[in-house]
């Protein structure tokens, strides 16, 4: 076994105090010289907190893959709160940024429920415009009827019922039109409000998308 094979499991810094020696014989390894003072002092070092120098520390990288800070649970003790637990870990800096951006989430998901409504409405505007003349010619038909058939009766409110939807069927075709653009804009409005759940110095995580859709329809008419 050559002297190198055996410190190559040790720290570089621990490795330039320590000389190994094999005996061809016996097949012992003797360390020649060895520094004990500087090996707990390497060892030391390599337990420690890079941020807050904390010994014995479980040292975190922070989850935004755009930062390089590195931290131990103490650290992190100062800016976290019960109630300000996150899904990653991040410097403070990150944490207090994904914080901040975290109600910009709900105003996405509830941006993303309005305008599904509003896609919603356009559909329904269409359909109500295609089938118009259809609905006119059957609310002519049942108006008529209706005033007809009510006609000598002792309450002439049904007369007036059956007036009254003889005007509505006329309009039905020139309502939908209206209806469908008012619609179109209504959405569009909605398009053009968006909100921008990643402004700049949001942590950036590994898989995560913005915008954040979870409606394909929403997404499909962006």
């Amino acid at each position: 076994m050559h002297s190198s094979d055996s410190q190559a499991g040790l720290p570089a810094e621990v490795a330039s105090y320590v000389s190994v020696q094999d005996s061809v014989i016996t097949g012992d390894v003797t360390i020649q010289q060895a520094d004990p003072q500087a090996i707990a002092d390497v060892v030391d070092q390599t337990g420690r907190c890079p941020n807050c120098g904390e010994a014995n520390a479980n040292v975190f990288s922070c989850s935004s893959s755009d930062c390089s800070i590195q931290f131990c649970f103490k650290c992190m003790q100062q800016y976290l709160h019960g109630h300000s637990i996150l899904e990653h870990k991040y410097c403070r800096s990150h944490h207090e940024a994904e914080l901040s951006c975290l109600p910009l989430d709900e105003q996405f998901a509830s941006w993303e429920q309005s305008t599904r409504t509003a896609i919603n409405s356009v559909e329904s505007a269409k359909k109500f415009k295609k089938n118009a003349p259809m609905m006119r010619n059957i609310g002519v038909v049942l108006g008529i009827i209706t005033a007809i058939a009510t006609i000598g009766a002792s309450d002439p409110s049904f007369i007036v019922v059956g007036l009254f939807i003889l005007i509505i069927s006329f309009l039905l075709p020139v309502m939908a039109p209206t209806m469908l653009n008012n619609a179109i804009k209504s959405l569009e409005t909605k398009k053009q409000s968006m909100p921008n759940a990643n402004p700049h110095g949001r942590p950036v995580v590994s898989g995560r998308v913005f915008p954040n859709f979870t409606d394909e329809v929403v997404r499909n008419n962006m």
